[in-house]
């Protein structure tokens, strides 16, 4: 089967997500997030299309592109894409924020 991080791809063509088990995409103006259950893995290997249903995980897109980040909470992914989108990729202020507010 094959797989992408393409939203197009996942919405319109049937692939897979990279990355585990589509439950959701949230769309709200130009940002976007794929809410998934992640692969199980262990410290070496990942096992694709065997989800981890005790996760979710959130990655981020911007005008429908990926900016290849992820999260462990929406509140995280939240700030983590604003952050992004006006600080750019290097950016730490989402890290900051959360810390600030005892969400890390």
């Amino acid at each position: 089967m094959k797989s992408s991080t393409d939203l197009e791809n996942i919405n319109k063509n049937g692939f897979y997500f990279t990355w585990g088990e589509v439950v959701e995409i949230i769309s709200m103006k130009n940002y976007s997030f794929v809410v998934y259950h992640p692969w199980k893995s262990n410290e070496c290997n990942v096992y694709m299309h065997d989800p981890d249903y005790t996760r979710f995980q959130y990655n981020g897109y911007i005008d429908g592109k990926s900016i290849s980040r992820g999260w462990n909470s929406l509140e995280a992914a939240m700030v983590g894409i604003v952050a992004y989108k006006l600080d750019g990729p290097n950016t730490k202020a989402d890290r900051y924020f959360m810390k600030m507010i005892r969400e890390d």
